[in-house]
């Protein structure tokens, strides 16, 4: 390997690296890119200046020529039908970057992350990267307590997390509980999915590190695999025309009109093909998608490191209990005093007056799925379920389960929730289809995920449930049908045509691709918990509304040049009126937190079958102990 080979004449130490780019070769053609079935290929050349310094440099191997910049590695791409990307977009690397991310990469690509059959490159690229490592560890840290790391199941945060081959998460105490439960009732089966569980393999169960989301390992390895190709994609292009390389002078012009074409019509398919359709005037009929890590995480590093004092305006909003309160109590007392009033009036009454308030709980129920009122958890869970009365319909804790995997898992296909599925985006075509989907889209927001990711409800749904049931039905038997009418009225109709639910359209949907997220800056955050500040929020989630303006004041130069709203409203029509504009144009993903060394996760070290056993047992400071004693977080 490098090395080994850099001890050697300089004859042999290339003859090696010849060897070793075939070997690579060899590697990645067997590991296509996904959108378009090319492979990378590489070939060894020289710079222009090397046929005037090389002579220089024979006395020793061809490490020194490569720290000079007269040897390098040229990066093309061969496609199916034989067409190359020869002097039209090769991208040249340093025997260094072969040697220290291609090489090894592609390694790992095809025996695995534990079981590389080259423990010799392992070791380089551990001692190489962990300095790297530890530093990107301890510059996590200091972000640690705005990351959302609830448990599934009883959401308390910090939780260690166990995982069994399902991908499902849950902290210790609740996988005691499952697991307790499971020996008495003979019932082995994932209490998120219920898929069976009675096979599985204590590799196949998986503990969290270092608080950071874990997946499986073929997810891995297609991750890995595709930070790869981004990473290839960052290195510097060639000059295609230079008059001291003859080595490409093979290509001829007919080839370079045939790889261009075939690119345009590679350029019509699913990235293109969005493109096409709004030349025409056309809805596009898939999704914008991104191949880039996820912008908010990215920003918030570099906000962080650059603006520590951010993190002062982390916490909850002390006036946030006040202000719930005098909300909920204006609700209803209003809802009882249309006891007796005419449905004319009613529905008046409803979407001038009531939709502001129950869109303002709703609101703050979001806010409180981030715990922005209390420090604890479940004073906030409780806090929800109060300023669920008004809405009529029991969705507070749910809300929050769905809402944090969006925040996580921002974009990402069949997760992020908020994304419109591919049957509404199918039939939502034209501006009378439009125009009902907005008027029922909190029907959509609502039942989507029911349907397409059902998660089993617990006790705090079903105390939910209860009180909300309850609440209405003491509204229906002390003040008439009229009273409950007006709530529900009030929760629809504010979450449809109606200025408060344009965020609902402008915090993502994409009038801009090169943008995922957009806020608002207009009045009404005063009444949405400054909900309009959506970049923000997404950046600093553990930020109460209430605050979110003085990041934008802080680091103002992260937020102005990003396209913004002025109302709500206007983003409405917008939706409706632009024939481009659809269901479909959301940014989809499949970007996941992953993979050691990535800066996203860690290294998983599987259980052992007597840790296995021992698990259920384990209290969460011998579990903390024992996991930091492995030296969990590098290769084992």
């Amino acid at each position: 390997m490098y090395i080994a080979s850099m001890r050697k004449s300089f004859k042999d130490s290339l003859k090696v690296l010849e060897a070793d780019i075939q070997h690579a070769n060899t590697l990645a053609s067997d590991f296509p890119r996904e959108y378009d079935g090319a492979c990378v290929q590489m070939r060894m050349s020289y710079s222009p200046a090397a046929h005037l310094f090389l002579f220089l440099v024979q006395w020793t191997d061809c490490n020194l020529a490569g720290a000079l910049g007269l040897l390098r590695i040229l990066i093309y791409k061969v496609y199916v039908d034989g067409s190359t990307t020869m002097s039209t977009k090769e991208r040249k690397a340093s025997i260094r970057e072969f040697y220290a991310v291609i090489y090894p990469s592609l390694l790992q690509l095809q025996g695995g992350v534990t079981d590389s059959e080259d423990k010799r490159q392992k070791a380089v690229c551990l001692e190489r990267y962990r300095k790297r490592d530890d530093e990107e560890s301890r510059q996590c840290s200091d972000i640690d307590i705005e990351r959302e790391e609830e448990c599934g199941i009883c959401m308390e945060t910090n939780s260690k997390i166990v995982l069994p081959n399902c991908n499902h998460v849950l902290c210790l105490k609740c996988y005691r509980d499952w697991y307790s439960l499971s020996l008495h009732s003979r019932s082995q089966s994932c209490p998120f999915c219920r898929d069976n569980l009675k096979r599985v393999n204590s590799g196949d169960l998986w503990v969290y590190t270092d608080s950071r989301d874990i997946i499986d390992m073929e997810t891995v390895m297609t991750e890995n695999l595709r930070r790869l190709f981004t990473y290839i994609d960052k290195l510097p292009l060639i000059t295609p025309d230079n008059p001291f390389d003859s080595y490409d002078s093979h290509l001829r012009e007919s080839e370079r009109e045939r790889e261009r074409e075939r690119r345009r019509r590679r350029e019509m398919g699913r990235g293109g093909e969005r493109e096409a359709a709004e030349e025409e005037g056309a809805m596009a009929t898939d999704f914008f998608w991104s191949y880039t890590d996820e912008p908010h995480a990215s920003r918030r590093r570099q906000i962080l490191s650059q603006y520590p004092q951010i993190k002062e305006l982390f916490g909850p909003d002390p006036w946030a209990f006040l202000k719930i309160t005098v909300v909920v109590l204006l609700q209803l007392g209003t809802a009882t005093a249309l006891h007796n009033a005419g449905w004319l009036k009613i529905l008046a009454i409803a979407y001038f007056f009531g939709s502001f308030l129950n869109h303002n709980l709703f609101l703050a129920i979001h806010e409180l799925s981030h715990n922005l009122a209390f420090s604890t958890p479940v004073y906030n869970r409780w806090l929800g379920i109060f300023a669920n009365l008004p809405i009529g319909v029991p969705m507070s804790v749910t809300f929050q389960k769905y809402h944090l995997e969006h925040h996580r898992f921002q974009g990402v296909d069949g997760i992020d929730m908020d994304i419109p599925s591919k049957v509404e985006a199918h039939v939502v075509t034209n501006v009378v289809a439009k125009s009902i989907w907005v008027l029922l889209q909190l029907f959509f927001y609502a039942l989507r995920p029911v349907f397409l990711k059902p998660k089993p409800p617990g006790y705090w749904e079903f105390l939910n449930l209860f009180i909300q049931v309850a609440l209405d039905a003491a509204m229906v038997y002390f003040c008439g049908w009229k009273s409950f009418a007006y709530l529900i009225l009030s929760t629809f109709v504010g979450g449809g045509m109606h200025p408060m639910a344009g965020h609902f359209i402008s915090e993502h949907y994409v009038f801009n691709p090169d943008q995922e997220t957009y806020s608002y800056y207009g009045p009404l955050n005063l009444l949405a918990w400054h909900v309009g500040y959506h970049n923000e929020h997404h950046d600093f989630p553990r930020i109460p509304g209430s605050k979110l303006h003085k990041v934008k004041d802080i680091a103002p130069e992260y937020y102005e040049g990003l396209e913004s709203y002025k109302s709500w409203s206007q983003v409405i029509y917008m939706y409706i009126a632009d024939r481009t504009v659809g269901p479909f144009s959301r940014t989809q993903c499949t970007r996941l937190p992953l993979y050691p060394g990535s800066g996203r996760g860690e290294c998983r070290l599987a259980l052992p079958p007597f840790m296995e056993r021992l698990l259920p047992s384990l209290e969460p400071e011998t579990y903390r102990s024992w996991a930091k004693a492995l030296d969990i977080g590098h290769f084992s």
